[in-house]
C-alpha cells in the first residue's frame, strides 16, 4: 500500500484490543475529514472491519436520531457487507458510488455520544464464550441474517427501525468480542425485531390502501 502524501488526511487507528466503544469514540473523536465516508470507515477498521462496521451501521439507529434519513443511506451499504460475510469474503468492500456516500463529521459525532452510554451498556456483559456461535462457518450464517435484518432496516417502515437495529447491534458486538451468548441474544432479538418490523410494515400497506380507496 502507497503511503499517503504528507498533507493527505489520516484516518485515525484502530487497535486489535480496543473494545467497540473504544473505536467508537475513537473514529468520532479524531476523524480528520469533514465528511465521514463509508469508504474510509473500512480502512480505518482494517481486519476487524466486519464486526465493527456492522456495528457503526447499525448502531445509530438505536437512538433517537438527529441525521434525518441515516437508516435509509445505512441499509443498503450494510446489507452488501453482510452479504459478503456470509460469501466468505476476507474483508468488506464497496462500490465506489456507495462508499463515497458520508455523513457530516458533526452529524457523526452527535450519533456517537448518543450511542455509546447504549453499547457501554452491553458491554458490561460481554466476554469470550460460547465459541461455537462464532466459527468462521456460523460468521458466515451471521452474515446471511445481518443481510436480512439491513434490508429490513433501509425499508420505510414506520418505528420498524429500532428492533431490527438492535439485533443487529447485538449480533456485531457477539462477532467483535467472540461472545457466542450474545450472538444467540442478537438471533433471538432478530427473530422478534424482524416480527416487529413486518407488522408494522403490513400495518402501514393496509393504512396506505385505505386511504388510496378513499380517495377513489
Amino acid at each position: 500500500m502507497s503511503t499517503p502524501p504528507p498533507h493527505a488526511p489520516q484516518t485515525p487507528a484502530v487497535g486489535d484490543g480496543d473494545s467497540a466503544s473504544a473505536v467508537l469514540h475513537r473514529l468520532a473523536e479524531t476523524w480528520p475529514e469533514e465528511r465521514v465516508a463509508l469508504n474510509g470507515l473500512i480502512d480505518a477498521l482494517g481486519d476487524r472491519a466486519y464486526g465493527l462496521l456492522i456495528l457503526v451501521l447499525a448502531v445509530p439507529n438505536i437512538v433517537p436520531n438527529p441525521v434525518p434519513g441515516l437508516s435509509g443511506v445505512m441499509g443498503v451499504p450494510l446489507a452488501l457487507v453482510c452479504l459478503q460475510m456470509a460469501a466468505g469474503r476476507a474483508s468488506p468492500w464497496l462500490p465506489r458510488m456507495i462508499g463515497r456516500r458520508s455523513v457530516s463529521r458533526d452529524g457523526f459525532r452527535r450519533v456517537m455520544a448518543k450511542a455509546l452510554p447504549r453499547v457501554r451498556w452491553f458491554e458490561r456483559a460481554l466476554r469470550p464464550r460460547l465459541p461455537a456461535l462464532t466459527t468462521p462457518a456460523m460468521e458466515r450464517l451471521l452474515g446471511a441474517v445481518c443481510a436480512g435484518l439491513a434490508v429490513l432496516l433501509a425499508l420505510p417502515i414506520p418505528f420498524g427501525n429500532t428492533p431490527t437495529a438492535i439485533a443487529l447491534t447485538i449480533l456485531a458486538l457477539g462477532l467483535v468480542e467472540r461472545d457466542g451468548v450474545f450472538v444467540a441474544a442478537g438471533l433471538a432479538a432478530a427473530a422478534v425485531g424482524a416480527g416487529i418490523a413486518g407488522m408494522l410494515g403490513w400495518g402501514a400497506v393496509e393504512a396506505w390502501q385505505a386511504a388510496a380507496r378513499e380517495l377513489l
